[in-house]
């Protein structure tokens, strides 16, 4: 797990030279809210794939809650018959992820979740910590809107597995804005985030989504809705 994501959003500015003061205050703004103090949110998780020649069809619906500090992470992931609740857990150099009654450990997160659900490719969940709160992370390549806000971005893992991910809303939370859909893909994989229920540093402040946010359901291919 590592920490410090407000350091790398200056290096991700080339996107729309336009809206770069915009775009280092949010950045900023967001980064020292949730960097230097406890912050969580409850999201609806779709992952998603379709048949091909090397690939199974894989569908997995969840829900799920993100909790981060600078020292820890702490993501719960609750689903069906197949998902179960998977409970992870990472520091600055471990990982313990329970499922049930089995315990997986390691030094990396991203490969216990890649493991524990059965994926071709990790999950790269120090880029969606940085993802989900509007943040670039380490992308190459990344666009922002007229707001200045994070639009899409590229990125690569360490295998050079190639990730895109964009940002379809925003809510106001405060003097930041906080995303609240996300899609993504990477590998042979889609993702759809359906986040809510921010909160920012006091556990008190609760931070819900405006009506048009909490639309709510996942629409997956495959799945009914």
């Amino acid at each position: 797990m590592s920490t410090g994501t407000g350091c790398q959003t200056n290096s991700a500015l080339a996107g729309n030279p336009q809206s770069a003061a915009q775009t280092v205050s949010n950045a900023q703004r967001v980064a020292a809210a949730t960097d230097a103090a406890p912050w969580d949110v409850q999201a609806s998780l779709g992952i998603w794939t379709e048949q091909t020649s090397t690939t199974a069809k894989q569908n997995i619906t969840a829900s799920m809650q993100w909790a981060e500090t600078q020292q820890q992470r702490n993501i719960t992931l609750r689903g069906p018959l197949g998902v179960g609740e998977l409970l992870l857990t990472e520091g600055t150099d471990s990982a313990r992820l329970q499922r049930g009654t089995s315990v997986l450990t390691g030094r990396d997160g991203s490969r216990l979740v890649q493991q524990a659900l059965n994926l071709v490719v990790p999950v790269p969940l120090d880029e969606l910590s940085s993802w989900i709160r509007g943040l670039p992370g380490a992308a190459t390549k990344v666009t922002y809107d007229d707001d200045g806000r994070v639009q899409s971005l590229r990125y690569a893992d360490e295998a050079g597995v190639p990730w895109q991910a964009v940002v379809q809303r925003y809510t106001k939370a405060g003097d930041v804005e906080l995303p609240t859909l996300i899609t993504a893909k990477g590998g042979p994989y889609n993702v759809r985030l359906v986040l809510r229920d921010w909160q920012l540093g006091d556990p008190d402040i609760d931070i819900k989504p405006s009506i048009n946010d909490q639309k709510g359901r996942l629409n997956i291919p495959g799945k009914s809705s």
